[in-house]
């Protein structure tokens, strides 16, 4: 066996080392060989590093908002929050201003700054805005134009003490603007209103201000066909810097191409939120009558003078129209006039009755109940709630029973002849003018090619 001397081994380690360097840059030489490691030295180095929360502020505040459900309370909203702060709690309890936060509306959002142990160095929450129209059930999720008050919010905040370290807080009522947006889009009748909406991303309460809009003119229940198109522009509202989604305001105008025939009709804003619906030839759009009491079903049974009863199984005369609809919807008044009659009556069941100009009377029966506060004498607008549907008398199934009475006659409301309202005068024609001019320029930027189409 070959002795290598100690110069000798370095010498052909480094010559095996660079050989394999392509491949195992950082082998390193087995211990058995004999070469001695270098010496180690371990370097310890503090490095200050940037905080990664998420939600939190370079000064240690957090963010924070949540949606306000129902049957929330403000202790579980703050506990969704992460707050851990008896007194807020404490103070949003007896202070004035702040007790406003415990009337909670669903839908709305609150907003907070937290430090890192949970307590509130700011709150705050919308107590007045932006509100759609509710609905039967209380809900704003259908229903027609926004309702605008003076948006106001409540902003608590949190101040230094000097008594024993003592929270204290400061809580302001202040006013919010509110912003407008418009929106426009034009769409295509496959089925029905409703559903050619829901398709292309309209609101319900946009569909079902369309509907009341040209009630006057089209039957949304039978005159639709397929093909027909719609295009509208609408006002959107929400709270200035809100955190609330916005809401649907007020058609501004509505064109609809029914069988080769065009609808139009425009918002004239009079002033001082007083206005009305107009063709582009200053006719109001409004008729003085409502085509139907619904403001979206089926009719189940038309006018006739001999209908076989569902009930007594013989042939009788049909003096109305049946509009299918499920229990609970609202029924609105046709015209504006005076209530002659609410109460049970025999067959109708639950029956309210309208005296209207020139002798005319509309009415309602076999509703589940009434419009609040309405007796003989009541003073009613045209579109005023009336009842909800119901199945009281001689009803198999829930639906309401809508009746059109002329000088004492019954006539089928579907097809008689109802008078419109005044057109502009001649003192507004300019101010119209203004107006009508630039919503029809916008109705006519969704031109027939964009519009899309629905099955």
């Amino acid at each position: 066996m070959i002795e290598l001397t100690r110069k000798q081994r370095i010498s052909l380690a480094a010559l095996v080392i660079c050989s394999l360097g392509a491949a195992t840059a950082f082998s390193i030489a087995p211990a058995s060989m004999g070469i001695d490691a270098p010496n180690q030295t371990a370097i310890v180095e503090s490095v200050a590093l940037e905080s990664t929360v998420i939600g939190a502020s370079d000064h240690g505040i957090f963010h924070r908002q949540e949606r306000i459900q129902r049957g929330d309370t403000l202790s579980l909203i703050l506990q969704r929050l992460g707050a851990q702060d008896p007194a807020f709690l404490a103070f949003a309890r007896k202070d004035r201003a702040a007790r406003q936060l415990l009337q909670l509306r669903p839908g709305r959002t609150v907003a907070a700054e937290l430090d890192g142990s949970g307590q509130i160095r700011r709150f705050w929450a919308l107590v007045d805005g932006v509100d759609g129209a509710k609905g039967a059930d209380g809900t704003n999720e259908l229903g027609g134009e926004a309702k605008l008050s003076a948006a106001r919010r409540v902003l608590i905040t949190r101040t230094a003490s000097s008594e024993q370290d003592k929270p204290t807080f400061v809580a302001r009522d202040e006013g919010v603007q509110i912003e407008r947006t418009l929106e426009m889009r034009g769409f295509e009748i496959r089925s029905s209103l409703f559903s050619a909406t829901d398709e292309a991303g309209i609101p319900d309460a946009v569909a079902t201000q369309v509907a009341e809009i040209l009630g006057g003119d089209l039957d949304f229940h039978r005159d639709l066909r397929r093909g027909d198109s719609v295009r509208v522009t609408w006002e959107s509202l929400r709270v200035a810097d809100g955190l609330d989604a916005p809401v649907v305001g007020r058609v501004l105008a509505v064109e609809m191409v029914h069988q080769n025939r065009k609808i139009q009709a425009v918002w004239f804003d009079r002033g001082n939120g007083r206005g009305d619906y107009y063709n582009a030839q200053g006719r109001s759009i409004r008729k003085a009558f409502l085509r139907s009491p619904l403001e979206y079903s089926r009719v189940s049974s038309g006018f006739s003078e001999s209908r076989l009863h569902p009930i007594h199984h013989d042939w009788r005369a049909h003096r109305g129209v049946d509009y299918a609809a499920p229990s609970g919807t609202r029924v609105r008044a046709v015209a504006d006039g005076v209530v002659d009659a609410v109460g049970r009556k025999g067959g109708y069941g639950n029956v309210l009755s309208i005296k209207h100009p020139n002798k005319t009377v509309s009415l309602y029966a076999h509703l589940s109940g009434f419009g609040p506060g309405l007796r003989p004498g009541s003073r009613i607008s045209q579109g005023d709630l009336v009842g909800f549907v119901g199945s009281t008398g001689w009803a198999t199934g829930p639906h309401l029973h809508y009746e059109f009475l002329v000088d004492g006659t019954n006539v089928d409301p579907l097809k008689v002849a109802l008078p419109t309202s005044a057109a502009v005068s001649s003192v507004e024609q300019a101010q119209f003018r203004s107006q009508v001019d630039k919503h029809m320029r916008r109705i006519a930027l969704l031109s027939a090619p964009r519009l899309a189409r629905f099955e």
